[in-house]
């Protein structure tokens, strides 16, 4: 949501003054070692969901193989 709403900023920024950009990307952007946990933890649930994907895919796939073989 934090990335939502600097994106706004950005966006409202952008279309008013050039020097409003440099401000809001200096204030939220950067380097935050102190945020390595919460990210971890939202890579790991993207990348949780990411494999949970590919195997309903497969699975689909898998199926869709048995019902239409001709063996």
């Amino acid at each position: 949501m934090k990335l939502y709403t600097m994106m706004l900023q950005l966006l409202n920024a952008a279309a008013t003054d050039t020097s409003s950009v440099a401000e809001t990307v200096s204030e939220g952007m950067g380097w935050h070692p102190e945020k390595a946990l919460e990210t971890l933890d939202n890579m790991g649930i993207g990348m949780l969901v990411i494999f949970v994907i590919i195997g309903v895919i497969i699975i689909a796939t898998m199926l869709v193989n048995k019902i239409f073989s001709k063996k």
